[in-house]
């Protein structure tokens, strides 16, 4: 092990080259970069990927709200086809929306797609779920 010793107007500094890192090679490298690490830019590619992702998930959550609807006890038939009418209609604007930020060329475009997509959807979940609740507390009343 080496030491090498610097000394500065604050104090001493001391560095040591450590052997045996990365499969015993020496490495000592100084960085004047910061410890904080820095983001690649954007790109339309990797904006629309990371919008899939979000948007595959949404549209899968939204399935499984309409399973718990049409297996819900609590919910009449027409109740039940209301709520996974309008959910239906929900995905497939999710789906329209996400065709949109796959064919966006700019990051700025498909960043603000992307966010009018995934926000129009959640809300749209929000408000069935309200429904729903809204449904079993009339049905708790009777």
């Amino acid at each position: 092990m080496n030491k090498l010793v610097i000394a500065g107007a604050t104090g001493i500094i001391a560095l040591t080259t450590i052997v045996g890192i990365a499969g015993g090679a020496n490495a000592a490298t100084l960085s004047s970069s910061p410890s904080t690490p820095t983001h690649a830019k954007a790109t339309v590619s990797s904006v629309q990927a990371a919008s899939a992702t979000r948007t595959s998930k949404l549209i899968s959550n939204m399935g499984k709200l309409e399973t718990r609807v049409e297996a819900a006890k609590k919910l009449t038939a027409d109740e039940k086809a209301t709520i996974t009418t309008a959910l239906d209609a929900d995905i497939t604007a999710v789906r329209a929306g996400a065709a949109t930020v796959a064919a966006d060329t700019s990051v700025k475009q498909a960043r603000i797609d992307s966010r009018a997509t995934l926000k129009s959807g959640r809300t749209a979940v929000k408000a069935q779920i309200k429904v729903i609740k809204a449904d079993r507390a009339e049905h708790h009343k009777k």
